[in-house]
């Protein structure tokens, strides 16, 4: 596998606010220097720049003169030759000009058109093999094709053997139906493809001309994709004068192939372009990027298995736009604000310490703050009490119970898969994880390299819920790879570089996994353990690998180029590689997945779809944290600490007019839903108060005190009366803890409240099973759930003999971290006086700010 992942980043700026600062222009910069043209097929793309003189470069391909003397033409500055022989051609534009000469052999001998090079890359362009026409399972029509031409053998056999006579026509190669379909020529229900007049329609003809030739065996292969310009260049607008011409916001894109015979060939005109982002930018056939509006975009270069993604950022300027620098605190900060202050963004103010230590509370811990850790907060005057509360809290148990219940919900730790015991079991090992700091790539490398049995080593239980080779495939490269490698079991992926032999690859290296089911031990107790508390013995076999079915060849672990002796344990090698610090996954993905947490949104989204097509909002930030999180030792609290610290966190969620429109550079604060397990836990914390929770944790240790004491005194009769009765004990204490914050708890309950908010039911391992979308079961759920009902009573029976003025402020430092203002203080003064029942009148009360959007969302 390849990973030809090319970033550009290109600025498109208007004139106006950018005529004053750009210099004129210096010299011209024409690439390549030379042209070496092969056959009539052999066209090469001339890239123009301009260079100014404060060294900023500007795409001037369209806006320049092109002289050609000699056996050549050219438009829109691509070559094309028409003869033998030599020649030059003069580039100019105002004063400065420039001379490139070029040679034209083989015009009367041109090499054969390449089956699988040219041909089959003609045919990707057009889409003629993509997943909605030929190239989907069992193809469209008569016509089969592999995706994207991945199985070029396939391709021959359905072009050349298969449907030699129905499809192509070597005789009269304009009559075959291959050409004659795309051009309308007869009906064709993909639409038209092909123009008569383009070079994709002369290849494909002329491949058939040529008899049909298959790709040879042992002809030279693509070894690389290199797209140009790739010198980080910044595209401005400026108005036209002689030494600069006027701009447009497009950019010329240069894609060249470089095969293993040492050759190179431009092969812009059959590569195929696209756009993630196509209110930003759009790109057309021939690879001309046109800027639309301020943002970011990858534009993505695809040759036949290679994939090369350009990423693209377009400002706009806006009227009355100035940069004003915020204070910054570390690297975070500085990074963001320069990618605001390029996109013209002014990011918002910090946020109140009412909303901080809310937003902080529910981030780190998924509760609400108490009463009394707000005021406390509120009422403290040192200028360090953020950082010293963010350090607070993040040494909390509720912190690890909390970030471990995250980890719980990608590990798929559920009850339907392990039993109560071995779920709490395995849960309680994550925890512990948490709580101990543990170093992440030592967490991985424990839970991917697991032996021996699933009672005693909790990590093995990775295996039982995965319990098949490809799923392990799947789930590993998804969370600590953040690729979806599932499409790349019967294809190569269709946006990335991952091949289908490298999915077995990776597959093999779980394929030795052993799963032996434990024997229930017999005896003459009175209750045996069923079969899934007894669990299973998890082993490795070696030698054992998966081919690729639809090749039949036997697949090397991954990392294939890694020497391994006989009977070492595959995993040892992946995870080395795994956690490596040059690995381009593993801290990108992690530190991503904890941004994604505390800011609502990943810098890359989906935050387990890492590919080139797919690029973060901003690099240099996502860059710049995975190096951090290397060097700290993978230490995950020390990633949150430096997020939770900067600036960009702590920013307030209202707008400005200069960045109302900004939905993921974070000029200010996401505004989102609590989860399903923090919105429960926020109406028991409100209608209970915090100490109830206290008092389940100390008769669950309690419970669990009594059971050690009475298991040592009855080590002869584990059955005995006593002992039966101390685990009935213990497990209703824990039943009450666990019924009680959800999220504290290692498997949340499945409830109707839970799952209408989004709840995950672990039976995969991507973080789209958590849901965010807002639906009518919510708003039912809020307004007449049973659990509101029940909990709006108990709160009032909670402040009920609390005077009205009491109550009032309580109840607003509880739901929303904050005092009440006056208005809100006389309007439910006043109802509460008005009303004749003031139990059902508190019970209203509560019930309305519960369905705020205050105390619903995270802002």
């Amino acid at each position: 596998m390849r990973f030809p992942i090319l970033f550009i980043l290109i600025s498109l700026t208007s004139a106006v606010s950018v005529a004053a600062a750009e210099k004129p222009l210096k010299r011209l910069d024409v690439t390549p220097k030379t042209v070496s043209l092969s056959g009539p097929r052999g066209g090469v793309q001339l890239l123009v720049s301009g260079i100014h003189a404060n060294g900023h470069a500007r795409d001037l391909t369209r806006d320049c003169q092109f002289k050609v003397t000699g056996p050549a033409r050219i438009e829109n500055g691509y070559v094309v030759p028409t003869g033998n022989g030599s020649g030059s051609i003069v580039v100019s534009i105002g004063s400065m000009r420039q001379t490139i000469p070029f040679k034209v052999e083989r015009f009367d001998r041109p090499l054969p058109i390449s089956f699988r090079w040219e041909a089959l890359a003609v045919l990707t362009k057009q889409g003629c093999n993509s997943g909605s026409c030929h190239g989907k399972p069992n193809g469209r029509g008569s016509l089969e094709l592999s995706l994207n031409a991945f199985d070029p053998r396939l391709d021959e056999r359905s072009l050349i053997r298969g449907a030699f006579v129905r499809f192509t026509h070597p005789v009269e190669p304009a009559e075959s139906l291959l050409l004659k379909k795309p051009t309308l020529r007869v009906p064709h229900g993909g639409g038209k493809r092909l123009r008569k007049d383009r070079e994709s329609y002369a290849i494909l003809k002329q491949w058939i001309a040529e008899g049909c030739r298959p790709e040879q065996r042992d002809g030279p292969q693509c070894v690389k994709v290199e797209v140009t310009p790739n010198d980080g260049r910044v595209i401005r607008l400026g108005p036209a004068s002689e030494n600069q011409a006027a701009d447009a916001a497009q950019q010329q894109v240069r894609v060249t192939a470089h095969f293993s015979d040492g050759s190179i060939r431009d092969v812009t005109r059959i590569a195929t372009f696209s756009v993630s982002n196509d209110s930003v930018a759009t790109v057309d056939a021939n690879g001309l990027v046109t800027g639309l509006d301020r943002g970011q975009t990858a534009v993505v270069v695809r040759y036949l298995d290679d994939i090369v993604s350009v990423y693209l950022t377009v400002v706009r300027d806006i009227s009355g736009f100035v940069w004003v620098k915020p204070a910054e605190n570390g690297y975070v900060d500085q990074l963001v604000h320069a990618k605001l202050r390029q996109l013209q963004y002014l990011p918002s103010g910090n946020c109140d310490d009412a909303t901080f230590i809310r937003r902080l509370s529910l981030d780190v811990r998924g509760l609400l703050p108490s009463m009394e850790e707000t005021e406390e907060f509120l009422a403290d005057k040192k200028t360090d009490k953020r950082r010293r509360l963010i350090d607070r809290f993040l040494d909390s148990r509720e912190f690890a119970r909390f970030w471990g219940l995250r980890l719980a919900d990608l590990l798929r730790i559920n009850r339907e898969t392990l039993s109560e015991e071995r779920a709490a079991d395995y849960s309680r090992w994550v925890f512990e994880t948490v709580e101990q700091n543990m170093r992440y790539d030592q967490f991985v490398r424990e839970l991917l390299t697991a032996t021996g049995k699933t009672a005693d080593v909790q990590a093995a239980n990775f295996f039982r819920t995965t319990n098949e080779t490809k799923m392990v495939a799947e789930t590993v490269a998804q969370l600590f790879m953040g690729s979806r490698l599932k499409c790349a079991q019967c294809h190569n992926h269709p946006y990335e570089s991952w091949t289908q032999d490298n999915y077995y690859q990776i597959a093999s290296v779980f394929h030795g996994i052993d799963r032996k089911q434990l024997e229930v031990p017999k005896g003459a107790k009175k209750r045996k353990p069923n079969q899934r508390e007894v669990g299973m013995f998890i082993g490795m076999t070696a030698g054992r690998g998966m081919s690729n079915p639809r090749t039949g060849v036997p697949q090397k672990p991954w990392p294939i180029d890694v020497e391994r002796k006989p009977n070492q344990d595959r995993r040892t090698a992946f995870v080395e590689w795994l956690t490596a610090p040059n690995n381009p996954f593993f801290s990108r993905v992690a530190v991503n997945r904890i941004w994604a947490h505390l800011l609502g949104r990943g810098l890359v989204e989906p935050i387990d779809d890492f590919r080139s097509s797919n690029p973060a909002v901003n690099v240099e930030l996502l860059d710049a944290l995975a190096a951090d999180f290397q060097k700290s030792g993978f230490d995950r609290k020390h990633i949150m600490r430096v997020i939770l610290n900067s600036r960009t966190y702590q920013r307030s969620s209202d707008t400005n007019q200069f960045n109302e429109t900004d939905e993921n550079l974070l000029s200010h604060a996401r505004v989102r839903l609590l989860t399903a397990e923090q919105l429960q836990d926020a109406v028991f914390r409100l209608c209970d108060g915090p100490q109830r929770f206290a008092e389940f944790e100390h008769e669950l240790a309690a419970a669990d005190k009594l059971l050690a004491t009475t298991l040592k005194e009855n080590q002869e009769d584990q059955d005995a009366a006593a002992v039966v009765k101390s685990k009935q004990q213990r497990d209703a204490a824990r039943a009450r803890l666990n019924s009680y914050y959800m999220t504290q708890q290692p498997y949340p309950q499945l409830t109707s409240f839970l799952s209408a908010f989004g709840q995950p039911p672990r039976k995969t391992a991507c973080a789209c099973e958590r849901r965010e979308e807002a639906n009518l079961d919510q708003a039912l759920q809020l307004m007449n759930s049973g659990l509101i009902r029940d909990r709006v009573g108990r709160a009032a029976d909670r402040f009920g003999k609390l005077p009205n003025e009491q109550f009032i402020r309580e109840l607003y430092l509880a739901a929303v971290s904050r005092r009440p203002s006056d208005a809100e203080r006389k309007t439910i003064s006043d109802y509460l006086k008005a009303g004749a029942d003031r139990g059902k009148a508190f019970e209203d009360v509560i019930w309305a700010i519960i369905n705020t959007n205050e105390f619903m969302f995270q802002h």
